[in-house]
């Protein structure tokens, strides 16, 4: 405090001020990537990070939350334009692109495009998708659905 008037509580991207910054802070908090030494390898700069897999990260770039992917070194594979996105796994990541799903290869290409409502990320070389109401399907990585059934 100065003068009696709070000047706001300065943000740094470290764990102790994200994720709860107060009303007053003067600076957003960023989030960043730091080593196993705690100090950072990616400076923070970014709305909002998801873990490393597959060596690319999903990042919010603006807080219009468009999202991208990042490589260890902090720079932009996949371009900052998706409204949802998932780690990798099993090689693709799923993503949100004007209310449709996809999956993304580790370049950023459409690998699949998913006609359903839902879709989950695959694991073991298959991934949940919500085709109607109450009925699931697991499909392939070719987008095939390899069984079905109703969760009523």
């Amino acid at each position: 405090m100065k003068d009696n008037t709070v000047n706001g509580s300065p943000t740094s991207g470290y764990p102790s001020s994200c994720g709860g910054a107060p009303a007053d802070a003067v600076t957003p908090c960023k989030a960043g990537f730091i080593n196993r030494s705690g100090q950072f390898a990616i400076e923070p700069r970014f709305e909002a990070a998801q873990d490393f897999a597959e060596g690319l990260a999903a990042v919010e770039l603006d807080t219009r939350s468009h999202w991208g992917f990042i490589d260890t070194k902090g720079k932009l594979i996949i371009p900052a334009i998706y409204d949802e996105m998932q780690q990798f796994s099993d090689s693709l990541a799923l993503v949100r692109l004007n209310s449709k799903y996809l999956y993304l290869d580790h370049t950023g290409k459409t690998a699949l495009r998913v006609p359903y409502e839902e879709a989950t990320s695959f694991v073991q070389g298959l991934a949940a998708v919500l085709m109607r109401p109450n009925h699931v399907g697991y499909i392939n990585h070719s987008g095939k659905v390899i069984f079905e059934y109703d969760r009523k």
